[in-house]
């Protein structure tokens, strides 16, 4: 059953939960990172412009990229829970996302393009860049001077294994595309390892939620969200993907902004600042930003407490005596600032609407990764954010708040960190004092380009090219498969629904080395239900249980089927009265069932057998395998054996491309969402 608005828009007492089947279509068609950051160490990220009259090529490619590299929510779910309880690594972390001219570019219809008017604009356009204060285009990094269709985001704990990967990658997509700008991000972490900004504060701290466990963990060390409600309904960064193929298709708007910051100036304005308040460089500091360095709230304290804490609001200073009305925290976040002004006609309808405009910060850092060091330029914040509508979220945040003097108070000024227009702020003399003083203070974030992007969803961008990777025994040798050492390599899919196929097809594309014993395991799963073997005589066992007992008569293939050091496709069939193998599409054996499958509730393995026994792994590569509710006949096997799939396909059920990857963590790129774990 398809969500409703109402399950989109209401704010969940406990978030929702990943393991709950209600999401599961939703989390498995979203890009991952959109309803919590994708917490890697470092991310590459690479805009593409596409080359002309390669519109067929880049479908493909942008295809092929997503099933091999892009996360999804419900892939991040699962891997952030195994590492949980595991310490398992998770796999290499990938988006993909379109501008407005990328849609354009793919030839995706007008109507069919994401609606939101400043994503169809652009952030070139001259009313929007007008409306936020940009800099005209001319002044902007030349990267982001030329149109761009599309940024491809990659990310990992492992600087070296993400640069190798993004090289691999890239050699495949210059062919079809110029990387017109590439930017390199990292986080920037203090001594006691909190993430930090440039400027030294930390930050990600006030966040939007959405997810139980995040929800849990802030209402636990957040006293029931008793000063602030951080959490926050889907709808607030959600849109519905006109593109997606299934009921709970959804995507989100992602606002890009490289934003230059001056650290030894704004260091030496806070100096300034704080002698002519007479306090101290940190309360000058925080009284700017809203925070102390350490998180601190200084609404809350007068000095650093070690106190990150997101549960504060502006209850105790209405009069912005502590924190200043026009500090970046209070001016991006007001906290209930709207509904205390003499034009609000109700407070809590006016806090509701701030809520409303709140926007999911996923930025990261570039440039000098030593804070010891004040660079002046050429380091800052990859400012990255996803909404459910620009116009009112980001964008009115920033035209609307940041940049004005009078938000909300009159002449208070415009936010001195991310502010695009010059004025004079009004600064109290010291901490909880009424006297104030004015004096500007200069703005050393420079917006040096961006774009604006929407995040498809997995089932548009993984059908958006009708013809599929070729698969052949040729092109295999050059793609990355994954390699079983025949000793103890094998992956393990847990026991779900739709895995207990009782009319099944099992189809894997496999190379087998010398074989190291008398029996290989290729798949099937445990108990008595199904196992497919390779014997070292060079033949495929097909081994199944019904109540006629097991095989029931099903004939192995003749000796020599199988050739060592080759590639080949295996489908096998069973239909509840026949069993029959394929080989490289051609039939090579069968024979009757004796009834139907026996299920099981237990899991799928590939790469072993299912005894357990150590001495019956498989000893070679495979590519994919594939898993089917029914029997498929020969021409549908020949038909799309040689050619990658979507996953959408009718009755398919599982789908493993078998790539070496990064952790231990191979997705399932059909809707169940039924990853798999390697194990060496």
């Amino acid at each position: 059953m398809a969500l409703t608005d109402q399950d989109l828009s209401t704010v969940h007492e406990y978030g929702i939960d990943p393991a709950d089947e209600k999401y599961k279509t939703l989390l498995t068609d979203l890009q991952g990172n959109i309803l919590k950051g994708h917490g890697r160490e470092h991310s590459v990220h690479l805009f593409l412009k596409f080359k002309p009259d390669q519109v067929d090529a880049a479908k493909k490619w942008i295809q092929e990229f997503t099933r091999k590299y892009v996360t999804s929510a419900k892939q991040q779910a699962d891997e952030a829970e195994l590492y949980r309880k595991y310490k398992a690594k998770g796999s290499l972390f990938a988006n993909f996302f379109l501008s407005r001219f990328g849609y354009e570019y793919l030839e995706v219809k007008p109507f069919r393009t994401p609606k939101d008017q400043p994503f169809r604009f652009g952030m070139k356009n001259d009313a929007v860049r007008n409306l936020m204060g940009d800099p005209v285009v001319e002044e902007w990094e030349p990267g982001y001077q030329d149109e761009i269709h599309a940024l491809v985001l990659m990310a990992d704990d492992d600087v070296v294994d993400l640069l190798q990967e993004v090289n691999r990658m890239s050699q495949k997509l210059l062919k079809i595309a110029d990387i017109v700008n590439r930017e390199d991000g990292f986080v920037l972490r203090n001594e006691k390892n909190q993430p930090i900004e440039h400027f030294g504060y930390v930050d990600g701290v006030s966040q939007p939620l959405f997810l139980k466990r995040d929800i849990l963990k802030d209402k636990y060390n957040n006293c029931e969200f008793e000063k602030w409600d951080s959490r926050a309904s889907l709808s607030l960064v959600l849109a519905k993907d006109p593109n997606g193929t299934t009921e709970d298709s959804y995507g989100s708007y992602l606002v890009y902004r490289k934003l230059e910051q001056n650290v030894r100036a704004f260091h030496e304005e806070v100096r300034q600042l704080a002698e002519k308040l007479g306090v101290d460089n940190d309360l000058a500091g925080a009284m700017t930003v809203g925070r102390f360095k350490d998180g601190t709230p200084v609404t809350r304290s007068s000095i650093p407490a070690s106190s990150d804490t997101n549960s504060f609001g502006f209850d105790d200073d209405t009069q912005g005596t502590k924190c200043p009305f026009h500090s970046h925290v209070r001016k991006t976040n007001p906290r209930g600032d709207t509904g205390r002004v003499g034009s609000s006609v109700n407070y809590e309808q006016a806090l509701e609407t701030e809520r409303g405009h709140r926007i999911a910060r996923r930025g990261i850092s570039y440039g000098e990764n030593d804070i010891t060091r004040e660079s002046s330029s050429g380091s800052g914040l990859l400012f990255l954010c996803f909404q459910g509508n620009i116009e009112n979220q980001f964008n009115f945040m920033q035209a609307s708040w940041a940049n004005q003097n009078n938000f909300v108070n009159v002449n208070t000024g415009p936010d001195p960190i991310i502010g695009q227009q010059a004025g004079t702020h009004k600064w109290p003399t010291g901490w909880g004092e009424s006297t104030t003083t004015e004096c500007k203070f200069k703005l050393w974030v420079h917006m040096k380009g961006g774009e604006y992007f929407f995040a498809p969803s997995l089932s548009f961008l993984k059908t958006l090219s009708p013809v599929g990777e070729e698969l052949t025994p040729e092109t295999l040798d050059t793609y990355s498969t994954m390699c079983f050492d025949g000793k103890n390599d094998y992956l393990v899919i847990s026991e779900a629904a739709s895995l207990r196929v009782q009319n099944y097809t099992v189809e894997v594309w496999l190379k087998p080395g010398d074989p190291k014993e008398a029996w290989q395991g290729v798949i099937g799963k445990p108990g008595r239900n199904f196992n497919i073997w390779l014997n070292n005589a060079g033949y495929v066992h097909h081994r199944f249980h019904t109540p006629a007992g097991w095989n029931a008569g099903a004939p192995n293939t003749p000796n020599g089927s199988i050739q060592w050091n080759q590639w080949y496709h295996l489908a096998i069939t069973n239909d509840g009265t026949t069993a029959k193998t394929y080989i490289n599409g051609e039939l090579k054996a069968e024979g009757p069932t004796g009834g139907n499958l026996i299920v099981n509730h237990t899991p799928l393995y590939i790469g072993r057998s299912l005894d357990g026994d150590s001495s019956r792994y498989f000893y070679g590569n495979m590519a994919e395998a594939r898993l089917w509710n029914y029997a498929r006949s020969e021409a549908e096997i020949k038909e799309k054996m040689n050619q990658r799939l979507t996953g959408y396909e009718s009755g398919l059920e599982g789908y493993w491309l078998l790539d070496e990857r990064y952790g231990n963590i191979v997705p399932d790129c059909t809707p169940n969402a039924n990853s798999g774990i390697y194990y060496s």
